[in-house]
């Protein structure tokens, strides 16, 4: 499934126009993909006011950077998102996740969730909107971003539920019923909303999101370092540009 979708993508991948190498190049392209996921490691920020999630750095991709380019350098989250959600984005990116906005916008990939609006919604109201639109869960844990171990509820000494609902097209929503006891920024009951890629993929494994959607459809960072904060990250407008980023892409249930 992977396969024949990378090959209909073609695109940041180096290829040109189908000819009959196209399958092979697919597939080399595919049996590469595991290697370049297991370097997108994550851990928890350290910065103070905000549960953001941020990597280690990677190198800038080659080439002339991001069409995406903003010239209002001093405008908060908010304003950046209502003026044009591409500006969200910072300028050099993965070619994995580049690769991914695109399919999104080219709507072949994550259509599922591009209109996929579930504020004010209890997790039973959620779920049986996500059956009604093709979605298949599976039972997991929140993991610890670090260690990779379940997280452990303090109250009754067993791991934290998560509901992973995945659809085959590559949309993915995380609902956590009972929240994340363990967490000082939301250990209230949310959800998330986000696209994996390639479709197919664990939905088990953080490496394999791509990047979260928000309620109105739009493709927005998972990783602090893939914002385009204007803000030094230490000073308050750049703890609330963070803050403003989570919780566009995380959602209270009722």
């Amino acid at each position: 499934m992977a396969i024949n979708f990378l090959s209909k993508l073609n695109i940041g991948l180096g290829a040109g126009p189908a000819d009959a190498k196209a399958p092979q190049a697919a597939l080399q392209t595919n049996a590469a993909a595991p290697k370049h996921f297991q370097s997108d490691a994550f851990v928890k920020t350290q910065r103070p006011g905000t549960g953001f999630l941020t990597r280690p750095g990677v190198p800038a991709a080659a080439g002339a950077p991001s069409a995406r380019v903003a010239s209002d350098l001093n405008l908060g989250f908010q304003e950046l998102l209502a003026k044009n959600p591409a500006m969200i984005w910072n300028t050099q990116l993965t070619p994995r996740t580049e690769q991914a906005i695109q399919a999104f916008k080219r709507g072949i990939l994550g259509r599922s969730v591009r209109d996929l609006d579930l504020r004010n919604k209890t997790a039973d109201a959620v779920r049986t909107e996500l059956k009604n639109r093709g979605f298949k869960a599976e039972m997991g844990v929140i993991k610890d971003v670090q260690t990779g171990k379940p997280v452990i509820n303090p109250v009754t000494g067993k791991p934290v539920p998560m509901e992973i609902w995945t659809h085959a097209d590559g949309g993915m929503v995380r609902l956590k019923p009972e929240g994340d006891p363990t967490s000082r920024f939301r250990p209230q009951a949310h959800l998330s909303i986000s696209v994996l890629y390639p479709p197919g993929a664990s939905g088990h494994d953080f490496n394999n999101e791509a990047f979260k959607v928000d309620y109105k459809g739009n493709p927005l960072p998972k990783w602090a370092t893939d914002a385009r904060n204007p803000f030094n990250v230490a000073s308050p407008a750049g703890k609330k540009f963070l803050d403003d980023l989570a919780s566009q892409t995380h959602i209270n249930l009722r």
